[in-house]
């Protein structure tokens, strides 16, 4: 069962959806291989956030319509903004930052 949380910032009023068991599982699994590696670039960490903020508007919509794309967030999105919700589907999720590494928040 998907939760959806109300998520608000500014006068920005979004549902975001938790992660299921099994994508956190493949988030935490992903990140680690990610921080393994010695050469991931900026952008890929970008693009990863950007994924994670995408799949959690999108579960969030009740009809199903993925109204979101990766284009959109970033067209009509600031930075503080995409990391505020990025964060609080961590924290829905039950994945806890542990601190900054690489380029990204590291999830454990």
């Amino acid at each position: 069962m998907i939760r959806i949380c109300d998520f608000q910032m500014e006068g920005v009023k979004l549902k975001i959806a938790s992660m299921s068991f099994s994508q956190a599982e493949k988030y935490v699994k992903e990140s680690g291989e990610l921080l393994a590696r010695a050469d991931v670039k900026p952008e890929e960490w970008n693009r990863r956030e950007h994924q994670t903020v995408l799949e959690a508007l999108n579960r969030a919509n009740s009809n199903g319509d993925a109204g979101w794309t990766v284009e959109r967030i970033r067209d009509e999105m600031d930075i503080p903004t995409i990391n505020a919700i990025y964060l609080r589907i961590l924290e829905i999720s039950g994945l806890r930052p542990t601190g900054e590494s690489k380029g990204e928040v590291k999830a454990a």
